[in-house]
């Protein structure tokens, strides 16, 4: 059974703020119909206070953070950014 992958809305905000910066989205893409797919194989698990939540590296130096909710087959992007910030993001988001 695929995954659906859905975005808070602050990490909605996070892509639009991106592509207003000119940052080339297109490897994303590619990444969001894999996470559907098997979120856990392209992925790696974190620790600390995202030890619920998984990463992929993106670009040169960017995040994309997020949650799998196992019983709904929901992948939850929480963040995606640079490295630093997309962390930090995470961790204000995770709930």
């Amino acid at each position: 059974m695929e995954y659906q992958v859905r975005f808070l809305n602050e990490a909605e905000k996070d892509l639009e703020n991106l592509c207003k910066a000119g940052i080339n989205l297109k490897p994303l893409e590619r990444y969001f119909s894999r996470l559907q797919n098997n979120p856990y194989l392209i992925s790696k698990s974190k620790k600390g206070d995202l030890g619920d939540c998984r990463a992929v590296e993106w670009g040169a130096g960017y995040r994309l953070i997020f949650k799998i909710l196992e019983n709904d087959k929901i992948v939850l992007i929480l963040a995606i950014d640079k490295h630093d910030d997309a962390y930090k993001k995470a961790k204000k988001r995770n709930k």
